[in-house]
């Protein structure tokens, strides 16, 4: 065949599946919306993902990669000359101080940084006299107060300074209230002379480090300088944002199941297209057309619906990632995500047609002549009768259609099951757990011990505090006696020192309860009792894993260590490691009452209080304000509470339900969508079959009752296994989740949801085949049963 006829074969091809795709709206309109919905799902995830990591890169850009405390003037200069330094910001944060009987926090730190964000004046300017600040706009409200003003602070120790405000600044949280000195203050006032700085660093090139090559950077670093490892703090997000891929993981994850439903959905429903097309491609035979053009013509009719539903899919998945995070969308991200997607989103579609295509191109002339479609190679029943009714009818076109209606019955499956499993996922996260995870797990107000390990490094922890007795009988008296609250626990945990590889190691000492005494023995060989525990000081490690992240080492079983304790005065003695466990959610160092007692002897070790109050709702406001006027006398301790707690966590719990929402809204529409686009092209390629029923006699009101039962038992059976893997992958996924310390997932079944799928799936069929029936109506009986 020369070149002039392969052009006239393709253009001839080409027409025939224009034309076969504009007359067939009904099936082929199907597939451009499933492809639609697949690549608009998988569009939008990929940039709003890429979203999610620009935004954060974004805010990690501006922020310190670690933080190095307890330095003096001369180390942090030493610092500042290290080429390896992107960055160093000098920082001091003092004591939490009085103004009007509110804590306000003193800091320092210079506002004209390069790289790290740390406060933006907004009117007047910077402090740099002696007795000159700068305010944020939290603490204007609060003292109401205007540039020029004189503002007169104290600290606990009741030293008082006066201070001239030069200008105000953004707030830098929404609970927070803030000011800060000049650097000369810093240095010299009385305030601030005592706190060492604090050095906050970015180091060159580190985004293209991992994890490792970063942390034993800052090791080096810090060992050149003579720097304790302890005092060096890690930004726990960007060492997290170090080859973290795993978000991206789950997206490929999400994709793959996405295409793999788009497959199953195409695919059946270019089945059911070409098993109800055997006579005009038995024509087509007839006439001279080869197995080959066959299989060109399928394609090229799926190429046309490519072309149609990834344009439009495209389109929509930016409008969907651009209304979710705005921050993926720019033209590198558009081009490389849409350009993978729609090569992709091509392949998928041919792919999900190589089977339809193959059994196109095997039907040969005589088919046409026969007249028969697939009946998956089954005789019909040998029974010489049969009571016929609608829904006998419908029964047995089921059966004779078996593997068409599997096909059907999987893809509803599958779309029902992903939109019920993520509707369990939205409906069981609890907002209210989600901000109790940590202190407020069993209570709403949690009181501990104001020990700020950066700006204020004791050597022996809490334990410096505990010895003034901060958590009184008297204090607690006073706590219960305000009115609705019923609860009070008290935890018990002090603080000492270990000496272990060089290094002195501060860990909290958590003493062994009836509640926790089974976890931690289980941790002990067999040789270990109780009384040798208390008698050769022995100390169980639960969750090694974890002291390895915060303290880069940990002692293993059967070490003998010294420890040093603070009661007043430093004490030490041997203790023993007698038993370790590699992961737990309760970690910590462990020792017995009796040893706790042996080293401490009467001092009260109490670290915290949480209080629970009854109808949190309506009395919390003014327990908050009667604890906030008790606490007044007592510095040393600070208070956290869930409202606040909840306002701090709002804008995550909201960004987080807009992108749980916007997904689970595309899974809703995908499930929907699917049913109506395959249900609709089995009515639609069933033309010819409904139409010789009603010449033989079927009235239209029995084959619209064989239609809907047809297909009300195949949605009832959909619904069904829906229901039963949707539920059962959907707690299992939750059950998941919670048992890995994500507790604030609580099992909820969706019945508001469910009950909605089930009405939304049969009024979508019944409305469905009325449309369809109507449809058929307008052409008469005699064209019908001539469709090819």
């Amino acid at each position: 065949m020369n070149v002039k006829n392969k052009k006239i074969e393709k253009s001839m091809l080409r027409i025939i599946a224009r034309k076969n795709t504009f007359d067939n709206k009904l099936t082929f309109g199907a597939i451009v919306l499933t492809i639609i919905i697949a690549i608009s799902l998988i569009t939008g995830l990929f940039l709003i993902q890429i979203g999610n990591r620009t935004a954060e890169q974004k805010v990690l850009s501006q922020m310190q990669q670690v933080s190095i405390a307890n330095l003096t003037t001369s180390k942090i200069e030493e610092l500042q000359k290290n080429k390896l330094i992107e960055e160093l910001v000098p920082y001091k944060s003092g004591f939490e101080i009085l103004i009007d009987n509110k804590k306000i926090q003193a800091v320092y730190m210079p506002n004209n940084t390069e790289v790290i964000h740390t406060y933006r004046i907004l009117k007047g300017n910077a402090p740099i006299d002696k007795n000159e600040v700068v305010i944020n706009e939290n603490l204007l409200q609060l003292l109401n107060k205007e540039i020029g003003d004189e503002l007169e602070v104290s600290n606990n120790d009741g030293i008082f300074e006066k201070f001239i405000i030069t200008g105000i600044c953004e707030n830098v949280s929404s609970t927070g209230s803030f000011f800060y000195v000049s650097q000369r203050y810093a240095e010299e006032g009385k305030l601030f002379t005592e706190i060492p700085y604090m050095a906050l660093i970015r180091i060159n090139n580190a985004e293209i480090m991992n994890i490792v090559e970063f942390e034993n950077t800052i090791y080096d670093m810090a060992d050149k300088y003579d720097i304790d490892r302890k005092e060096i703090y890690f930004n726990s997000k960007f060492l997290g944002s170090l080859g973290d891929e795993s978000s991206f993981g789950m997206t490929f994850i999400y994709s793959f199941f996405i295409f793999g439903v788009s497959i199953i959905v195409i695919y059946s429903i270019f089945y059911l297209s070409v098993s109800n097309r055997v006579v005009q491609i038995g024509n087509l035979r007839l006439i001279g057309m080869t197995k080959k053009q066959v299989k060109s013509l399928i394609r090229m009719e799926g190429d046309i619906c490519s072309l149609l539903g990834i344009s439009i899919g495209v389109v929509v998945g930016l409008c969907f990632a651009i209304f979710i995070e705005p921050n993926g969308v720019n033209i590198v991200n558009i081009s490389i995500v849409c350009t993978i997607i729609m090569i992709i989103g091509y392949l998928v579609v041919r792919i999900s047609i190589l089977t339809p295509s193959r059994i196109a191109s095997s039907i040969t002339p005589i088919e046409n002549v026969k007249f028969l479609s697939f009946q998956d190679g089954k005789s019909f029943s040998s029974k010489s009768y049969s009571h016929l009714t609608a829904f006998t009818l419908a029964k047995k076109n089921i059966y004779r259609e078996r593997k068409k209606k599997f096909l059907i019955l999987v893809s509803l499956v599958i779309s029902g099951v992903l939109f019920v499993v993520g509707v369990t996922f939205l409906n069981s996260w609890s907002e209210e757990e989600f901000a109790r995870q940590g202190n407020l797990e069993q209570g709403e107000f949690y009181i501990g011990i104001n020990h700020n390990t950066l700006i204020n490094g004791k050597p022996y922890g809490i334990s410096e505090y505990q010895i003034k007795t901060p958590f009184s009988d008297e204090l607690i008296k006073n706590i219960a006696d305000i009115p609705n609250v019923k609860n009070i626990l008290i935890e018990k945990r002090t603080a000492g020192i270990i000496e272990y590889a060089g290094e002195d190691m501060e860990i909290p000492i958590i003493p062994i309860t009836e509640e926790n005494k089974a976890e931690v023995l289980d941790s002990l060989d067999d040789q270990w009792t109780y009384e040798e525990l208390v008698e050769k000081n022995g100390m169980i490690i639960l969750g090694t894993d974890v002291q390895k992240d915060v303290y880069h080492n940990c002692p293993i079983k059967g070490e003998n260590l010294t420890f040093r304790w603070f009661d007043g005065q430093e004490h030490s003695d041997n203790i023993i490691i007698a038993g370790t466990s590699e992961k737990s959610f309760n970690e910590g160092f462990y020792l017995t009452p009796e040893t706790i007692k042996k080293f401490w002897g009467d001092m009260d070790i109490t670290a915290s209080i949480i209080l629970s109050v009854s109808d949190y709702k309506m009395n919390g406001d003014a327990v908050t304000q009667k604890l906030e006027k008790i606490l007044l006398n007592h510095p040393d301790l600070v208070m956290q509470t869930l409202k606040e707690t909840l306002k701090e966590n709002a804008d995550i719990i909201e960004k987080t339900r807009m992108q749980i929402l916007g997904v689970s809204f595309f899974i809703i529409i995908f499930s929907w969508l699917n049913l109506i686009c395959i249900s609709m092209s089995s009515i639609a390629t069933r033309r010819r079959e409904f139409a010789m029923l009603e010449a033989i006699g079927m009235t239209k009101k029995q084959l619209k009752k064989m239609i809907m039962y047809e297909n009300i038992l195949l949605i009832i059976l959909s619904i069904a296994v829906t229901l039963i893997l949707g539920n059962g992958l959907g707690y299992v996924l939750v059950e998941a989740l919670s048992k890995n310390g994500l507790s604030y997932f609580v099992y909820q079944l969706p019945c508001p949801h469910i009950i909605i799928y089930i009405l939304l799936v049969l009024c979508v069929t019944i409305c469905m085949v009325n449309a369809i029936l109507k449809l058929q109506r307008k052409v008469s009986l005699v064209e019908r049963i001539k469709i090819d």
